[in-house]
């Protein structure tokens, strides 16, 4: 029994991030990886979307509070609660998150980040207030590895951001 625990439990830290309760970075590339195969063979839709948290302090160690650490936290459970069960969430970097959405068109994925976008603006930190995030969608075209489709993702996240609540961002392909 204590085997299987402790076995179940070094699973769980492979696949999970340890803050967000999201799937790791690692665990997220291979699945992307497998995703897209998968969409290449059967002709499925694939969209990204980072979101990443504006003016957020790093790195989580050298902070005296747990400001940030709180800001990744209920942005997680805000996008979980947005998300669809075939989606997939991970927490990409510090103050980033990147979803997978599976069998979407961008058109799809605008919808999505919008109703994450409005849930977060109505959200007020004690400590910090409101906090806004930046926004970038990418549906997949002919990238071939997972790398070339989360860059692109990430170049639409630096071009189109909604920093205002009206949501004015087009969709990007």
């Amino acid at each position: 029994k204590e085997t299987r625990e402790l076995s179940q439990l070094l699973n769980e830290l492979c696949v999970f991030d340890s803050l967000s309760g999201l799937y790791n970075r690692e665990f997220f590339l291979i699945t992307l990886t497998s995703e897209l195969k998968r969409c290449y063979r059967s002709g499925y839709d694939l969209t990204l979307i980072p979101l990443k948290v504006d003016d957020l302090a790093q790195p989580f160690e050298e902070q005296e509070d747990n400001t940030s650490r709180q800001v990744i936290f209920e942005l997680a459970k805000i996008v979980k609660a947005c998300c669809r069960d075939i989606d997939m969430i991970t927490r990409w970097d510090y103050d980033e998150l990147l979803i997978l959405c599976r069998d979407t068109r961008v058109e799809g994925a605008d919808v999505l980040f919008k109703k994450i976008i409005k849930s977060f603006h109505t959200f007020q930190f004690p400590e910090k207030g409101k906090v806004t995030v930046s926004v970038g969608v990418a549906g997949l075209v002919e990238e071939r590895t997972s790398i070339e489709l989360i860059n692109r993702a990430h170049e639409n996240l630096r071009q189109k951001s909604p920093k205002d609540e009206n949501l004015k961002l087009s969709s990007i392909v």
